[in-house]
Formats: C-alpha cells, sequence, structure tokens
C-alpha cells in the first residue's frame, strides 16, 4: 500500500466517522497548556503558568479554527481574578449575542456557564471584555486568570 493511499485511507475514516476538526465540534482548551490546540488567534492573553492562563489586556479574543457551532455550551474555569474585577459583570460576546457573568471573589474556583444558541455559521471568534486590568512592573496587564475554556455543541 503506498503512502498515498494510506492518507487517503485515514482522510476517509475521518469524513466518515467525525474525527478530526470541524466546525461544531467539541473543543477544550487547557489554558496551562503552552500550545492552544484549535486556536488560529489569541489577543490579549498572557503565556501559560503552571495553573493556566491571565488575560492580559482587554479584550480577550479567540479565534477559533474550526468555527464555533450554530449552538453551544461555554464552560469557563477561572482560577484567579484580578481584585477590582470581583462582583463586576463581565461580557462574554460571540458573533452579536452578548452574556455577562459576575466575577468570582479572588480564591474562589468558578466554573461559569453560558449557552449561545443561532450562532451565525461563519463565526469563529470570542470575545470576552475584562472591566478593569492592572499592570505589573509596565509589562502585563492582568485581568482573570482562566484554567480552562471549553465549547460543548448543544444537541
Amino acid at each position: 500500500m503506498t503512502i498515498a493511499t494510506k492518507l487517503s485511507a485515514i482522510f476517509l475514516v475521518y469524513a466518515l466517522f467525525g474525527c478530526g476538526e470541524q466546525q461544531g465540534a467539541y473543543q477544550k482548551l487547557d489554558m496551562k497548556s503552552p500550545e492552544l490546540l484549535g486556536i488560529e488567534k489569541a489577543t490579549n492573553l498572557s503565556g501559560a503558568e503552571r495553573w493556566g492562563r491571565w488575560t492580559d489586556g482587554s479584550p480577550l479574543k479567540l479565534q477559533f479554527a474550526s468555527g464555533l457551532p450554530k449552538e453551544f455550551r461555554l464552560l469557563l474555569t477561572v482560577a484567579h481574578i484580578y481584585g477590582p474585577n470581583t462582583g463586576k459583570q463581565i461580557e462574554v460576546q460571540v458573533a452579536d449575542q452578548r452574556q455577562t457573568f459576575i466575577g468570582p471573589a479572588e480564591g474562589d474556583k468558578t466554573v461559569i456557564q453560558l449557552d449561545f444558541k443561532g450562532v451565525p455559521k461563519s463565526t469563529d471568534t470570542l470575545q470576552i471584555a475584562v472591566p478593569e486590568t492592572l499592570s505589573q512592573e509596565g509589562e502585563r496587564k492582568l485581568g482573570i486568570g482562566f484554567e480552562s475554556l471549553e465549547i460543548a455543541p448543544l444537541k
């Protein structure tokens, strides 16, 4: 069997059984990982730390390589939060839809759940507006520390 034949067989399996990246697929971003698989571009996000990643400015923008599902549940695991953001409304935007959550207290690891429905097919970007950021030593503008982010299609 030639390499081309083997590759064709692999692609056929992926197409038939839904493996690999596809619009609407479940995605989990482990913010502790040095690479964010499935992300085409990240704006205002710091590098990976032992526990996750800080937002570094506002808004955080994540552009997904395979797009976002038409209907999905967003699960954000917040590990840290810069003090003034505690108790403030934090806005999450997907296409023209906006939802908010209240910033948890520092030290309270919290999972935020937001459902998005009727998302246009071409949508590939999620934004999170951070109300206040803190510049440390003139370098990073910390706001929210995320441990993970999950996109789970709703059926």
